[in-house]
């Protein structure tokens, strides 16, 4: 399974590289001045953070507003993972317990802050991961898989330090990509094989002998 993810990611990876490229010269503007604004505990300008999403192209959800930074613990929890260095331990926060917010919102807004441990978890991102992996359907959504979005999220960022990719916004483009294209299943089944197939056995062939017939 994470081999397949692997190789998957690299040819996403080699297919849009130079497209990802142009896209964050023109994201990366807007994504700096709203990171330092939330970093600072502030909200950031509605227009802005909708030019951010349109600019995109689908890493993050037009579902993504101000207007949750209203809750004071996502604030808080925004807050403490700027400074965060690893993943693990995201499971144990209280954020998860926060009704309303669901793991699709925490993420996105933490990949505003922190992209080198975050990306947006959502059905444009992560449709086909959950069925590479074989997670629980629509685990990116609730608050009901804190673990797994943990150990996703992780995953993610150690296929990425491999394949040499800057953050963890550039995956979430690659698997945007993934959900997009109309290559056929085969096609990925043929990737995430590659690597796994066992080599073939040559049989020998026996020949039966033939008992002599006795001479009278």
């Amino acid at each position: 399974m994470i081999q397949q993810l692997t190789e998957i990611l690299k040819e996403m990876k080699n297919r849009y590289k130079n497209r990802w490229t142009k896209i964050w010269a023109k994201l990366e503007p807007d994504y700096n001045i709203i990171q330092k604004t939330l970093i600072k505990g502030e909200i950031p300008d509605k227009e802005q953070l909708k030019q951010l999403i349109n600019l995109s192209e689908n890493i993050f959800s037009s579902k993504l507003s101000t207007k949750q930074l209203k809750n004071k613990k996502l604030k808080e929890f925004l807050a403490k993972v700027k400074n965060w260095t690893s993943i693990d331990g995201l499971s144990k926060e209280e954020i998860w317990k926060v009704k309303g917010l669901g793991a699709s919102t925490i993420t996105h807004w933490a990949t505003l802050v922190n992209p080198c441990l975050f990306l947006p978890t959502w059905e444009k991102t992560m449709k086909r991961t959950t069925k590479i992996l074989k997670l629980p359907l629509r685990f990116y959504a609730s608050s009901n898989h804190p673990k797994q979005v943990e150990n996703t999220l992780k995953l993610l960022k150690t296929i990425g330090e491999k394949l040499k990719i800057e953050n963890m916004l550039e995956t979430a483009y690659y698997l945007n990509k993934l959900e997009k294209t109309r290559l056929a299943a085969k096609h990925w089944q043929k990737i995430s094989h590659r690597r796994q197939r066992k080599p073939l056995v040559k049989i020998k062939k026996y020949q039966i002998k033939r008992k002599r017939r006795q001479k009278w």
